[in-house]
């Protein structure tokens, strides 16, 4: 549908040059018939040589053939706009989310754990890893908000905000529920600033590269006990 559309502007285009071409011929011809009327004219009343008639007749053409030019040039750029136009219409892949999710529970520690990893792709590249930890205490256990201040304190070594890599921990105000979320974002990454303690942690360590797709990604996720979508 858009090929005969295009070709139906081109066409339009071309008869409106055509057009003009004619009018400029017929402009021409009346141009020329004008001047030789006046000289005709100059010539029964006035002795002196028509020379103001050769201008004004001179004028007269280089303003029409002006005018074919401005026309040809207009059509022109309208062409290589919709030249750019049709470039510009080229589609990448758009941006795709995975999310994987796993509910686990720790009774001997009182606990109940949400763990959800979000990867993002950009023409099927891995740009960005989002790691979300819910630690939450179960209900009348005591031994849940001790959980909680124990692992408050463990991730203080981890709390490091370099380029395209930061963890940051907030429980809440009872501190009754931790949650830790830790951001990679490959394209202000520098691997060899990473710590050796990050990478010894499942919530703040790098499990994978940009050149890991999203088949891979998803199958390890599912052999770890990961719901993936």
């Amino acid at each position: 549908m858009s090929q005969e559309k295009n070709w139906g502007a081109r066409q339009n285009a071309t008869q409106q040059v055509q057009m003009t071409q004619e009018e400029l011929q017929k402009t021409q011809v009346l141009n020329l018939q004008a001047v030789e009327a006046v000289a005709r004219y100059e010539r029964r009343t006035s002795k002196k040589p028509a020379i103001f008639v050769g201008i004004l007749g001179i004028l007269l053409l280089v303003f029409g053939s002006s005018y074919h030019v401005y026309n040809q040039y207009q059509a022109k750029k309208a062409e290589e706009k919709r030249i750019e136009s049709r470039k510009t219409e080229v589609k990448k892949d758009p941006i795709k989310e995975v999310v994987c999710r796993k509910l686990g529970e720790e009774a001997e520690k009182g606990v109940d754990t949400d763990y959800t990893i979000q990867y993002t792709f950009e023409d099927k590249v891995l740009t960005k890893i989002v790691k979300t930890h819910l630690v939450k205490s179960k209900v009348g256990d005591e031994r849940g908000p001790k959980e909680v201040e124990a692992l408050i304190s463990a991730y203080q070594p981890f709390l490091i905000s370099i380029s395209g890599y930061q963890v940051t921990v907030e429980p809440n105000a009872e501190k009754t529920e931790l949650t830790t979320i830790t951001t990679l974002d490959f394209k202000n990454f520098d691997p060899e600033t990473v710590l050796v303690p990050q990478q010894n942690y499942f919530t703040t360590r790098i499990d994978f590269e940009p050149t890991d797709d999203e088949m891979k990604i998803k199958s390890e996720m599912i052999q770890e006990g990961f719901t993936c979508q």
